[in-house]
């Protein structure tokens, strides 16, 4: 069985230098998936790695482009 990493909303809060209750709303709205246990959310850090990729920008301009 492999073991996974569940975040508090506070840690994530921290790690993205967010309010909490932002990520409340994103809980809220569904934009972030999390597990509840009682009142308590506890967020899947694979979860939190496809809300990452979710809202990347779109990537870097290809450095052959760059040179023209």
């Amino acid at each position: 069985m492999t073991i996974r990493q569940f975040l508090t909303v506070r840690e994530v809060a921290d790690i993205f230098k967010l309010n909490i209750l932002t990520i409340y709303d994103y809980i809220r709205t569904g934009k972030l998936q999390a597990i509840k246990f009682g009142r308590a959310y506890r967020i899947d850090s694979s979860s939190l790695e496809q809300f990452i990729q979710a809202h990347l920008t779109s990537p870097p301009i290809n450095d052959s482009l760059q040179k023209e």
